[in-house]
């Protein structure tokens, strides 16, 4: 009998353009050009420049792919580990990438296929397909995890293995092999890997791809790795999750969990975009209403109200000072600060030279940024989830869900409780411990979530206090 690694080994490699629905396909197109475009966003970026300098010697320019190498931002050709280590990097740095449910397997599934190969775009597409769904179903499958799919490195990791190896055309055995090689050793995915210092989250995802990348080589070279490690109660999964869902991976072919895929329009996290952009409208309606922007010394106070994610995460980031890229890309109250310093927000906008820059100001604003749990918007998210996908959660206690909550608790920190008394009626309204009691109640198949009922709803309320009134 097939483990679970050889069957997804097996359902990836035979995979074929005419067994995808058209639209996951064209999402898989469009995933291309987002990862293209973060890419390309830092591409001038000094980050870029020092991953450049970190590989070998590049040979001189010339036409693109004249020696059969991979060509890498900025012309030059490389090895074809480094070239993945660099687009990697610069798509991940902040955070620009796809996200999917769950997790973001962009930076490996896409920057894997950027390599010279027998194949042609339309494989390539096929080949991120493949690596999506794979990968997200690791993902899932770590759902109650250590980054609750927010930088998780092993998912772009394992999504660079399986995009190669189906562009390389390897066989079950080999593909079988690396993930189970790489799954025994994966960077582990902490939350420091996304809010640390610099470019943390860069490093954390491109040393993850190139180790999958490699883990795909030893294996083409002979070497075996334990191919039962997701289905052992001490294999991969018990290191990676205290709660590991173990029907995330049924449903292959059938649900296609590339559908959940959402594009941002800003760098950063995706439960912060409702939030900026409703900012953004603010700040854009002052220029209109007095033909000038906002000044940073006019803002006396910022409220916003978001759902648990963006709360927690922002919570998190408050325990790492300075305007790193990584801690920017994720903290709501300093990424407010910047975009009323720059009046924009972009990747040119988020790099430390820039932010360097705006520092004081920045600052200055994110002190004034009150942040509010709204326990409205966590139950909706909460409901939706499990209405979308409550067969993942099939044969879960809720003695369980309330431990892996528990060992959340302590890496995000608690959720507060109301402040007045309104606040207190309607979270008793949302009735948040109704979400409980579908815990546990699915069939256990994937192919029975709705996910045309998915939508990623990161709804927020941001206001705006200022001297100019308003």
């Amino acid at each position: 009998m097939a483990t679970t690694l050889q069957h997804l080994a097996r359902w990836a490699l035979q995979l074929q353009k005419d067994q995808i629905p058209s639209d996951v396909l064209d999402l898989a197109k469009m995933q291309h050009l987002a990862v293209a475009g973060a890419v390309r966003g830092l591409g001038d970026s000094a980050l870029a420049s020092q991953l450049l300098a970190a590989g070998p010697k590049r040979p001189p320019r010339g036409p693109p792919l004249s020696s059969g190498a991979p060509l890498l931002i900025g012309g030059h050709t490389s090895s074809a580990a480094h070239a993945l280590r660099v687009h990697a990097a610069l798509a991940s740095a902040l955070d620009y990438d796809e996200y999917m449910a769950f997790g973001q397997p962009g930076p490996g599934a896409v920057c894997a296929t950027w390599m010279p190969s027998e194949g042609d775009l339309e494989s390539a597409w096929v080949a991120t397909v493949a690596a999506n769904e794979v990968a997200a179903r690791v993902g899932a499958a770590c759902f109650f995890g250590n980054t609750a799919g927010q930088g998780a490195t092993f998912v772009p990791g394992v999504a660079a293995i399986v995009a190669s190896a189906h562009r390389q055309g390897v066989d079950e055995a080999v593909l079988a092999n690396a993930l189970a090689i790489f799954l025994d050793s994966p960077p582990v995915p902490t939350l420091q890997a996304v809010l640390g210092t610099g470019w943390s989250r860069a490093t954390a995802v491109s040393t993850a791809v190139a180790q999958g990348y490699e883990a795909l080589n030893q294996a083409r070279g002979g070497l075996a790795g334990c191919v039962d490690t997701l289905d052992r109660r001490d294999g991969a999964l018990a290191r990676l999750s205290p709660l590991p869902l173990r029907a995330a991976f049924t449903g292959l072919g059938t649900a296609w969990l590339t559908r959940t895929i959402c594009f941002k329009r800003l760098p950063g996290s995706v439960f912060g975009q409702v939030p900026l952009e409703a900012l953004n409208e603010i700040f854009q309606r002052h220029i209109k209403a007095a033909d000038k922007r906002l000044r940073c010394d006019q803002v006396h106070y910022l409220e916003l109200r978001t759902s648990a994610p963006g709360f927690l995460m922002e919570q998190a980031s408050a325990t790492h000072p300075g305007l790193t890229p990584a801690v920017l890309a994720h903290s709501m109250a300093r990424s407010t600060g910047a975009l009323l310093s720059a009046h924009k927000l972009g990747t040119a906008d988020m790099t430390p030279e820039v932010l360097a820059s705006f520092s004081d100001r920045i600052l200055q604003v994110a002190s004034r940024v009150n942040l509010v749990h709204d326990w409205e918007q966590t139950v909706l998210l909460g409901d939706q989830l499990l209405n979308a996908f409550e067969p993942l959660f099939s044969g879960v206690t809720k003695a369980e869900v309330k431990a892996a909550m528990q060992h959340s608790r302590a890496i995000f920190g608690r959720l507060p409780m109301p402040e007045t008394t309104e606040q207190l009626f309607k979270a008793i309204r949302a009735r948040p411990d109704k979400l409980l009691s579908k815990i546990g109640t699915g069939s256990g198949r994937l192919e029975d979530a709705r996910l045309d009922e998915w939508d990623w709803s990161c709804g927020a309320h941001s206001k705006v206090y200022s001297a100019r009134g308003g």
